[in-house]
């Protein structure tokens, strides 16, 4: 069995595509521009979602390595530390 932790979902709507006027043999030029919008959009999100991990990965091993170099700071000196260094991952 597998579970399912929490986690986020994108969910992108799309405009209303009018089939009025269309007919069966319009059927295959539908599809194509259907799945041109959505593979444009799906593309899209997926930048989007991998900038964000990417991030969220390097600022969680920023965190580790403070936590390695610094151990005898406080929590709040840490914290200090970390938003600079996390300011100039998200420079990067």
């Amino acid at each position: 069995m597998r579970i399912l932790n929490s986690g986020n979902i994108i969910v992108s709507t799309l405009p209303a595509i009018s089939t009025e006027g269309l007919t069966k043999d319009d059927v295959q030029v539908l599809i194509d521009n259907v799945h041109k919008q959505m593979s444009a959009v799906y593309k899209d999100t997926s930048a989007e979602v991998l900038n964000k991990v990417s991030l969220q990965h390097k600022t969680k091993e920023a965190l580790k390595s403070f936590k390695k170099t610094i151990p005898n700071t406080t929590a709040v000196e840490k914290l200090s530390v970390y938003n600079n260094f996390k300011d100039t991952v998200i420079a990067q």
